[in-house]
């Protein structure tokens, strides 16, 4: 009889973003060997496809967009989740969104051994002070799986078991990249912390010098399409600017482009990166906490820009704009880059600690 793995998320399965897409993508791949169930509080079709042999349970609650509403939901939702905790059949209890830690901590024992906590979010991604103290204050009770080298030293100041297994590719693709359109791509949800803003700007002053490039950027709207299209308009980059809602088969898109920019304030791993990495297409990125430098060299498959340095990256865009030479060269060791990712080995590291 296969052991029962439960991941538990408190965030609805509707969403379009990294910490879902991971989660279908790890589950999947243990059903193998695992009996899963997926637990969310909020009753919501998934995005992403989970395997039929992979049980989603709901604690039959409604995700209300009101801040409020959704607070007080919580009150209930413990209560369910301590009786769902109970069960003695599950081999381990996943926590894997910030809130799903939170709560799990809450009802959670110390001594409960099957308690793990996948942290998917930057350590220093500005969290509410009584809510971060709740959750540092109790990760002690988890087994901690960090995705990133900066995260995982840190959070071994609040618990003695943490380690670190990175996200996998998400996919493999054996057509590559060419490097030789003349397209940026970024790909990510369009909310403030993504500060597509800047790189609009950015790109607009360098793509004003090279007419004949385009950057699209795929995202699911989280509030700022509206001012963003708005900015395209005022650097007069109708056409060359495109935002595009989120498409199932991204990688299609990546290797119809030469060059991925991501602006980001915070990225725990940013799995856009990788992927881009796997269609051979060089990759620059602010060297921001915690996740862009484990996965772009600087200088080998991509830049690191200092943060905020809007010259530097503008300069490092221009010098890849230039060289198609250069985009290959770095296309290859980005394929090289993202074989350390592969899919195989990440789940082999997941059932060692299963």
């Amino acid at each position: 009889m296969k052991q029962k793995i439960v991941f538990f998320t408190a965030r609805d399965l509707s969403n379009v973003g990294g910490g879902e897409r991971m989660l279908s993508l790890i589950a999947n791949g243990l059903c193998d060997s695992f009996s899963i169930t997926i637990l969310t509080p909020y009753e919501a079709e998934s995005f992403y496809p989970f395997d039929e042999r992979i049980t989603i349970e709901n604690l039959g609650f409604k995700n209300r967009k009101l801040s409020v509403l959704r607070k007080l939901q919580y009150f209930p939702i413990l209560r369910k989740l301590q009786c769902f905790l109970h069960q003695t059949d599950i081999c381990r209890f996943i926590a894997c969104s910030s809130m799903a830690i939170i709560l799990t901590s809450i009802i959670g024992n110390k001594d409960d051994e099957r308690l793990m906590a996948w942290i998917h979010t930057s350590f220093y991604h500005p969290t509410p002070f009584y809510l971060r103290k709740i959750m540092l204050s109790n990760l002690y009770k988890f087994k901690i799986v960090c995705i990133n080298s900066m995260d995982m030293e840190q959070y071994r100041k609040y618990a003695t078991d943490v380690i670190k297994i990175p996200n996998p590719l998400p996919f493999t693709t054996e057509i590559k990249s060419r490097c030789n359109m003349k397209r940026l791509i970024a790909v990510g949800r369009l909310e403030k912390w993504k500060r597509f803003d800047l790189m609009i700007k950015s790109c607009a002053r360098v793509l004003s010098e090279y007419d004949d490039w385009v950057l699209d950027i795929y995202g699911q709207d989280d509030g700022e399409k509206k001012r963003l299209n708005a900015l395209i308009k005022e650097n007069n980059m109708q056409g060359r600017i495109r935002l595009h809602a989120p498409v199932e088969n991204i990688q299609s898109e990546y290797i119809k482009s030469s060059i991925f920019v991501t602006t980001s304030r915070i990225e725990a791993f940013s799995l856009v990166l990788l992927e881009a990495c796997e269609s051979g297409i060089p990759c620059i990125a602010y060297d921001v906490p915690s996740g862009p430098r484990d996965i772009v060299q600087n200088g080998y498959n991509g830049y690191l820009i200092q943060e905020l340095n809007n010259e530097s990256f503008e300069l490092q865009l221009s010098k890849l704009m230039e060289s198609e030479t250069l985009r290959k060269k770095m296309g290859k060791n980005a394929i090289l880059k993202a074989q350390e990712f592969e899919f195989a080995k990440i789940l082999d590291l997941w059932k060692r600690q299963l």
